[in-house]
């Protein structure tokens, strides 16, 4: 998962059949492609600022911020469905929210408690609570906290809720990672000490990057912890049977690595064309690419396809969508191919 602080996100988030991310050609957008064709249509869309969004199931989610300021008092959680694709509004009014994040209809995030400046700088240390909300009944199914100092970006599987916490407002590069089930009554588990925002969780394992730069794998029910590779790593995710990460090896070159957690093998995915962000979701693999001369775009793949993914044959079964100037088009193999302008609305 991303840092949510991080502005524009361009990491790509997938339930399978499309991907949302931060839009190419207007930075305050959210925009969700369709992997089957590449199309790209705006979500929201409106004046205000739109990021950090979320897709899972049949549910788009993102924050709106009425300023780029990275506190403010004034934001709201919204969602759509993607029949109607008509925005819902969760909440509003809150105080430095983080990241709203997607498991089936449940989303958490977390927001300050606290009093606000009118710049929106949380004004003292305040608390920060966690909250829990199922999108399907239009209601708050849990509140987790208040915790004393800063809360950040939250993850969820099912009923298990993955966060880091720091002790001021003063947010360090790491913080303590803790777990939690939705519902039960027993004191958050601290896991590790662990980079911000570089983890995720399934609902058997917890995968993070410690604060020596170590890729763990945590067994939610032994406690068993297992290193698989280590380094400058700015991504990961996992769905559970895998794990995908990136490695930054240059200023501009990254490779894209995977894991099985049943075998215990780890393999290349990708490299070339700077493969980076990855994101898993619903058996696709999704990841930003670059080619140069202006190109920005998404490569999906299916993960029941990994063992020609990471063959000399991998082109064949990657899809790639680039976006140059408002043009998509579609790279398969060593060929492009103009679908058509990408839609802005």
């Amino acid at each position: 998962m991303a840092d949510e602080d991080s502005r524009p996100d361009w990491q790509p988030r997938t339930n399978g059949q499309y991907a949302v991310r931060q839009s190419l050609t207007n930075t305050t957008d959210v925009e969700l492609v369709d992997l089957g064709i590449g199309d790209t249509r705006p979500v929201g869309a409106t004046a205000a600022w739109e990021g950090a969004a979320d897709i899972a199931k049949d549910w788009v989610v993102w924050r709106e911020d009425q300023s780029l300021e990275r506190y403010t008092c004034d934001s709201r959680i919204l969602a759509t469905d993607l029949e109607s694709r008509t925005p819902i509004v969760v909440a509003e009014g809150l105080r430095s929210p983080t990241a709203p994040r997607l498991s089936g209809d449940l989303v958490v995030w977390g927001s300050y408690t606290g009093r606000c400046a009118s710049d929106g700088v949380p004004w003292d240390l305040g608390d920060y609570v966690l909250t829990v909300f199922d999108l399907n009944q239009m209601e708050r199914v849990a509140t987790l906290g208040p915790y004393s100092g800063f809360v950040s970006n939250p993850a969820i599987d099912g009923n298990g809720l993955l966060w880091t916490q720091h002790a001021t407002l003063q947010r360090s590069s790491n913080g303590q990672l803790l777990y939690a089930e939705i519902g039960s009554e027993e004191a958050p588990a601290m896991i590790a000490v662990a980079r911000n925002g570089l983890y995720d969780l399934s609902e058997n394992s917890i995968v993070y990057v410690d604060q020596s730069n170590q890729l763990t794998v945590f067994d939610i029910t032994t406690r068993e912890t297992t290193i698989i590779d280590s380094g400058p790593i700015r991504q990961v995710s996992t769905d559970g049977d895998l794990v995908v990460w990136d490695v930054q090896t240059d200023f501009e070159a990254w490779e894209l690595h995977g894991y099985t957690l049943e075998a215990g093998r780890h393999f290349d995915l990708a490299s070339g064309s700077a493969p980076h962000q990855p994101n898993l979701g619903a058996g696709t693999l999704v990841w930003q690419s670059e080619a140069g001369r202006g190109l920005f775009g998404i490569r999906s793949a299916s993960t029941s396809e990994f063992e020609q993914l990471h063959s000399s044959q991998h082109r064949n079964i990657v899809h790639e969508y680039l976006l140059w100037s408002g043009l998509a088009v579609e790279i398969v193999g060593l060929t492009v191919i103009v679908l058509r302008h990408a839609r802005s609305g």
